[in-house]
């Protein structure tokens, strides 16, 4: 690793992507691109006073709000789902990550680091001869960090009051009272959607004058308790189609036996269900039936006590 004292070598982020709408380079991209460079400062600064455990532990934030925050709130934009441009996007940012990741561990891990660069640039030098990462000072946008970091204090205070409410989380409530002075409404609702979605509300409203932080409307009205079912009935979908080892590519048939409210919300919902599971076809039973030809793999399940049959084949 071709170390500077200066801070490495600042390497323009693929102007490709740049010339992508903004509405596409979406605020989590720019999130997780803030907080590389600023992690490339931080560590920069620690190796160069040899504080190496304190180096580690900022990769290692990094990485973690990588996997938990950027990759896994943008599934859907890295799957066949998404429109070309914005996988295109998500993709790249995620590449773009992954080899300055790769040479800020190259001294504390240089065996994963070096699979970890060629399986990102391919066929290149090693990543013991490119140069340490630079900080590109145009993508450290410390305001987004700080709004981040508020958005995800909420969210996770949110959920340990929606846990201590025991109304788990895949159960959509209809809004959720906020008292902040750091986010408002006006200006940060990109951030609030991503909030929304965090904790499963169908609204957020800042309210100064609650006593406390947080307050849920924890009333579960029939349209919302539908839809956590139909929530549930998804997941089991996609464990299925883990099971059975299918891929995301892989479409399939599904076969549904189960209570008539259930039968009617994803008869009326079948667009966005299909969508969700990669579904071509969607079959609904009154019962379970006898038989079912070439499935790759069935289920008998209960969701909120109700008895539910599941059945998938490739399509």
């Amino acid at each position: 690793m071709k170390r500077r004292k200066s801070g490495g070598v600042a390497r323009e982020f693929p102007k490709k992507c740049l010339q992508a709408s903004r509405a596409v380079l979406t605020r989590k991209c720019f999130l997780i691109l803030a907080r590389l460079h600023e992690v490339i400062h931080t560590a920069s600064k620690h190796l160069d006073a040899y504080r190496i455990p304190e180096a580690a532990r900022a990769i290692e934030s990094l990485v973690d709000d990588l996997s938990r925050w950027y990759i896994r709130r943008s599934r859907v934009r890295f799957s066949d789902m998404a429109l070309d441009a914005d996988r295109a996007a998500a993709s790249a940012t995620l590449a773009e990550v992954l080899q300055h990741l790769a040479r800020l561990i190259a001294p504390f891990s240089p065996f994963f680091a070096e699979a970890l660069y060629q399986s990102v640039v391919g066929n290149k030098e090693s990543v013991h001869l490119a140069e340490w990462p630079g900080v590109q000072k145009k993508l450290l946008n410390q305001q987004l960090l700080l709004d981040m970091a508020e958005t995800r204090r909420i969210a996770s205070e949110a959920l340990r009051v929606r846990a201590e409410l025991g109304v788990k989380v895949r159960q959509p409530l209809a809004t959720l009272k906020v008292k902040s002075d750091k986010l408002t409404e006006e200006n940060k609702k990109d951030l609030l959607e991503l909030l929304k979605d965090e904790v499963n509300v169908k609204e957020i409203i800042f309210d100064p004058t609650l006593t406390e932080e947080f307050e849920f409307d924890a009333r579960i009205t029939p349209e919302l308790k539908t839809e956590g079912m139909l929530r549930d009935v998804i997941r089991e979908i996609q464990q299925l189609r883990q099971k059975a080892g299918l891929v995301r590519r892989d479409s399939i048939e599904v076969s549904f036996a189960g209570p008539p409210e259930l039968r009617l919300a994803l008869e009326s919902g079948e667009v966005v269900f299909k969508k969700a599971v990669g579904a071509k076809r969607l079959v609904l039973l009154g019962d379970k039936p006898n038989s079912f030809k070439h499935a790759v793999t069935e289920a008998d399940i209960k969701i909120d006590g109700a008895a539910v049959w599941i059945a998938i084949r490739k399509a």
